[in-house]
């Protein structure tokens, strides 16, 4: 089932439940028909690889989360907030916090 999110590439998110409640990371990826996203510094686990010399190696790497798990976060006011979408003049789409009624990033990164 896809998630229709306002949370975006480049949005600075705090996680409200489970193992990692309470920490502030970036996000990195989303995958809306997962209705996941991976948060930068959150959920970490071990990966193992194999590198060109054919030796074991071990690295931490991020996981997803779920996206129910994570709320928008806004830095400058260190607030949580749930997001709304404003219409402007010219039909453009703006995210506005619904606690702060302030307007967020518009150009997302790609």
């Amino acid at each position: 089932m896809k998630h229709k999110s306002k949370i975006r590439k480049g949005d600075t998110v705090s996680v409200i439940s489970g193992d990692h409640k309470g920490k502030i990371g970036k996000v990195i990826k989303v995958f809306p028909k997962l209705c996941r996203l991976v948060v930068e510094g959150v959920n970490l686990v071990n990966k193992r690889y194999r590198n060109s010399e054919r030796t074991k190696e071990v690295r931490l790497q991020e996981a997803s989360i779920h996206i129910s798990n994570v709320m928008f976060f806004d830095k400058e006011l260190e607030i949580r907030t749930k997001l709304g979408v404003n219409v402007d003049e010219n039909g453009a789409k703006l995210k506005v916090g619904k606690k702060t009624k302030k307007v967020y990033q518009l150009n997302y990164e790609k």
